[in-house]
């Protein structure tokens, strides 16, 4: 009101008043709002050796609850924004996962996500991120300046135990977006974590101890038999919980994956990356019974492995091998997406169609697939395996596009044979 009042007055004096007025506002709404710190100098990062670095991963970058509790200011904008990958989402992976690369790290996960290529539980190492703050101030001429506290967590993902931890503070200006701005700040948190000489020491391979064997061979000069009791009149969705009872988590160090007993002797299919080469793997049954199995043959080419469990007369789903599900068909992908604690999830869909790709065939199917959800069966609706889940195509715009290997295709590759009663 008082500068609206004045800028009627007349006279080259009073002008100059309103003027003298407007700079003086100016000065003291720039001196209230928040400044952040100037950015240091850029870091580089530290020089890996010529033996590189063991085999690491970027696991996922996680925001502090606290964060979405903030003040209404810019950042409660930012974080609510639905173009804006706040919660660990692929854009982070990708961009840590390139920058890493670029820098002479081995790295596995990303290689290439629109076949669906992606090993990142194959990694002995995993890096992790918590945002514990994240600062945007907006300037003149578009110009975004963010400042982002980030704690680096580095896992020894096979000895199951946090091997380095680190504090930094990234900061970035562009005249783009804010998420452009986020994005670069992580950049730059990231390149000062690999500027740490200790960080460096950790992830050499002389500091990770071999865990791992070599990808067992498929099975090829003898066969196994192996048997599942009929279950008559098995119907889904109805009879959905006696085939949850039949599905198993598989614990890989921080990963897992998932898969289906298919035999009364303890015999279960899943994928071969999901035990990663490993001779014996955890695995968790639908009462949380933990047992180790060994692992009897795997293929990565195909990408199929096939496990015993100690003991016998356990409850089983029999495969459909007489025949194969028709495109159209419903099936129910059954697994533990992300977490262990959403073990049993059941996604439905239908089988899209029948592929071949170097040698190896799959159905293609749009049912519901996660991380976590490799290795578990595809189900027809009477309760019969018909696939083992194998991956899925992340991009873009892009749904619906998972993909699992036929049991007709394992049990042939694995030299598996029903006996005594036809499944």
């Amino acid at each position: 009101m008082i500068l609206e009042t004045l800028s009627h007055a007349k006279g080259p004096a009073m002008n100059a008043v309103v003027k003298l007025i407007q700079m003086a506002l100016l000065l003291l709404l720039s001196a209230c709002a928040p400044q952040l710190d100037p950015a240091p100098p850029p870091v580089q990062p530290v020089a890996l050796l010529a033996s590189g670095s063991a085999p690491i991963t970027f696991y996922r970058l996680l925001f502090a609850p606290h964060l979405a509790r903030a003040r209404a200011t810019q950042l409660d904008a930012v974080l609510a924004s639905r173009d804006f990958p706040y919660r660990g989402t692929e854009e982070f992976s990708w961009l840590a996962s390139r920058l890493l690369r670029q820098q002479g790290y081995t790295v596995l996960g990303m290689e290439s996500m629109v076949f669906g290529k992606n090993d990142w539980d194959q990694a002995s190492l995993q890096i992790g991120g918590m945002v514990e703050q994240l600062d945007v101030q907006t300037g003149r001429h578009g110009a975004v300046s963010v400042r982002l506290d980030i704690e680096w967590q580095l896992f020894d993902a096979m000895q199951k135990r946090l091997r380095y931890t680190q504090r930094v503070t990234g900061h970035a200006e562009v005249v783009i977006s804010t998420t452009e701005a986020v994005f670069a700040a992580f950049g730059d948190a990231l390149k000062q974590l690999l500027a740490t000489s200790d960080f460096v020491a950790q992830v050499s391979p002389s500091s990770v101890p071999p865990e791992r064997t070599p990808t067992l061979a498929k099975a090829t000069s003898s066969t196994l038999l192996f048997t599942c009791p009929d279950t008559p009149g098995l119907e889904l969705p109805r009879d959905l919980e006696t085939v949850l009872q039949r599905v198993v988590t598989i614990e890989n160090g921080a990963s897992h994956g998932s898969g289906v007993i298919v035999s009364s002797q303890g015999h279960v299919l899943t994928a071969e990356h999901v035990i990663s080469g490993l001779p014996r793997a955890e695995v968790r049954l639908r009462s949380a019974i933990m047992l180790q199995a060994e692992v009897l043959h795997a293929d990565a080419h195909q990408d199929t492995a096939l496990l015993k469990l100690p003991g016998r007369d356990y409850p089983c789903l029999r495969l459909r091998l007489h025949d194969r599900a028709p495109v159209g068909a419903l099936v129910y992908a059954i697994g533990t997406p992300v977490e262990t604690e959403l073990a049993s999830s059941v996604t439905r869909g239908i089988v899209s169609a029948y592929r071949q790709e170097d040698g190896v065939h799959y159905l293609q199917t749009d049912a519901g697939i996660n991380p976590g959800s490799s290795g578990g069966p595809l189900v027809d609706a009477a309760g019969r395996v018909v696939a083992i889940v194998r991956s899925k195509i992340v991009a873009k715009n892009v749904e619906g596009l998972a993909f699992g290997v036929p049991v007709g295709e394992i049990t042939r590759d694995l030299g598996l044979v029903a006996g005594h009663r036809r499944f």
